[in-house]
């Protein structure tokens, strides 16, 4: 069974390959370290400075975080 932070963690960088590398990185560095942290509400913030399908993305990962806390 796939993990579903993990497979949403995917998603997210899936969709990323479409920016620069730099922009890129940088959006890559800030979900991993709020995923290491388990902190939803910092990938809820850099997904509203997103549009197009990078922002759904991340608020889907945001919502698995906060699923894998409560579990």
């Amino acid at each position: 069974m796939t993990d579903p932070v993990e497979a949403a963690r995917r998603e997210v960088f899936e969709v990323l390959v479409h920016f620069s590398a730099p922009v890129a990185d940088q959006a890559r560095t800030l979900v991993d370290d709020a995923i290491s942290r388990q902190d939803a509400e910092e990938i809820r913030r850099e997904g509203h400075t997103w549009s197009g399908i990078v922002a759904p993305a991340l608020f889907k990962l945001a919502d698995e975080v906060d699923n894998a806390r409560q579990a």
